[in-house]
């Protein structure tokens, strides 16, 4: 490969990944902007089991945060910076998607009966699939770890 040819590569590279960052905050700033308007539609129901939930609390102020940190990040488009809060962003996410599952989960649930729009239902739906991935990416990261630890050198 000529100069020429790797600097152009790698000047697409560097847009493809400009690209992926800012579709992947867009889409973080959609989701997040439905699950407000789910949260705001419950309070304004006024179901009878939301009363003061902690998990309806966290997911609303955490949704903020996403929306303004991937405002921020589409506007500066800095891949650094999401590197730097990568880790505590997937903590922090998957508390978020188990918090909202097991609210939208009780909510649902024959002894609150306060789902109220089909936008509730396909969230907690999305939800669940979002946390069975999870689930499965915490067990494989265990096997891996597991057996990395038991390898013979």
């Amino acid at each position: 490969m000529s100069k020429l040819s790797k600097k152009s590569q790698t000047a697409k590279d560097k847009a493809m990944n400009t690209a992926v960052l800012r579709t992947a905050c867009l889409l973080g700033i959609t989701v997040n902007a439905t699950i407000l308007y789910v949260l705001k539609d419950i309070k304004k129901e006024q179901c009878a089991c939301d009363d003061n939930d902690l998990r309806h609390v966290f997911c609303t102020y955490y949704a903020m945060f996403l929306i303004a940190l991937n405002s921020a990040l589409l506007v500066l488009g800095s891949k650094e910076m999401l590197q730097q809060i990568a880790p505590l962003m997937n903590v922090l996410n998957l508390v978020n998607v188990l918090s909202l599952v097991t609210y939208l989960h009780k909510l649902a649930s024959t002894d609150c009966n306060c789902e109220f729009s089909s936008i509730q239902r396909v969230v907690r739906h999305v939800y669940y699939l979002i946390a069975f991935f999870y689930i499965v990416a915490v067990i494989n990261a265990v096997f891996f770890v597991f057996s990395i630890y038991t390898q013979k050198d």
